[in-house]
């Protein structure tokens, strides 16, 4: 595969680098949101109940419309870990950001105890061998949201982590005409294909050292059960469906070690991050601080900040 190879060469000599520094459309018109700060509810798809966390910032009307994010746990975890985590609600109010945290369904799994997860294709276990349609929860939960609050529909994005980060590209594809971008930390992609023809902008960021999702590809400690495709095969496939041509430009700040392939169609980018010495999580911490009186948010983590900052890059 010709591809293949010119996005292999292109990682291999980032590697160099780092040797040399060692749905159905609502019809339904968008109202102010109903209420700020945080509120859970659920919506039925197929017959199942779902549930999710929204976060609304302050001042989102029709005169102002938000931008969305959908952004997705990984396996085995939840919206408020994830939420937690990443810190997410303080970026959001500082950017006017609605986001949207789906939860997945807590099913029986193979090891005989229940854990949640998403059917992103190839991976995870349960919802993949329930056959848990998480695209049509994705898709229902946009509608949902945007005909409840006033959104920016050129500004939908998604993001995840792990099993999330692999919905999040598997939404990518399956609803193109829905997401302009998408950010993945720590997946893979989840298909053998994508037969959308538009174009949507990825950022892969991934740890160097992990060793559940190998930037190898393979089974990596085997938690998951799952051989994932090597991540040169995850920018070949954007880079195919986006029709970027072979100049790679590489770039080195810090531990990061990043590839951006930007001449593809329609203004999108695909973007290869790799966090040197990085294992599985979500990169950085996020620890809020009591003052007393209030919390005061700690610096943003590397991973919130990062994958915001090439969400926000991209609108229709």
């Amino acid at each position: 595969m010709p591809r293949l190879s010119s996005t292999a060469a292109a990682i291999a000599a980032g590697a160099l680098l780092v040797a040399g520094c060692t749905g159905s459309a609502s019809t339904a018109e968008p109202t102010s949101a109903p209420g700020t700060g945080v509120r859970y509810d659920t919506v039925t798809v197929g017959g199942q109940v779902r549930s999710y966390r929204l976060f609304v910032p302050d001042g989102v009307d029709e005169s102002h419309p938000a931008p969305l994010l959908v952004l997705m746990h990984g396996m085995g975890s939840s919206p408020e870990r994830i939420a937690n985590d990443t810190g997410y609600d303080s970026l959001a109010r500082r950017e006017g950001v609605v986001v949207v945290y789906p939860a997945g369904l807590d099913l029986p799994g193979r090891a005989g105890t229940d854990v949640t997860s998403w059917n992103a294709g190839e991976c995870c276990a349960p919802a993949t061998d329930a056959g848990i349609d998480d695209v049509a929860f994705v898709d229902a939960l946009v509608d949902r949201v945007t005909n409840e609050i006033a959104i920016d529909t050129d500004r939908i994005y998604a993001a995840g982590h792990s099993n999330g980060g692999m919905l999040a590209q598997r939404v990518a594809c399956a609803l193109a005409d829905r997401f302009v971008a998408v950010a993945s930390v720590g997946g893979a992609v989840p298909i053998a294909s994508c037969g959308s023809t538009t174009p949507v902008s990825v950022l892969e960021l991934h740890g160097s050292a992990d060793e559940t999702v190998p930037l190898e590809g393979g089974y990596g400690n085997g938690w998951v059960g799952v051989s994932f495709r090597p991540i040169p095969e995850t920018i070949t496939l954007w880079r195919d469906v986006d029709g970027c041509t072979d100049q790679a430009v590489p770039q080195i700040e810090g531990s990061v070690r990043t590839i951006r392939w930007a001449d593809c169609r329609d203004q999108s980018t695909v973007e290869l991050r790799v966090i040197v010495g990085a294992d599985h999580a979500w990169p950085g911490l996020y620890v809020e601080v009591d003052s007393g009186t209030s919390p005061n948010p700690a610096a943003l983590p590397y991973g919130t900040e990062a994958t915001w900052s090439f969400l926000a890059a991209h609108r229709r």
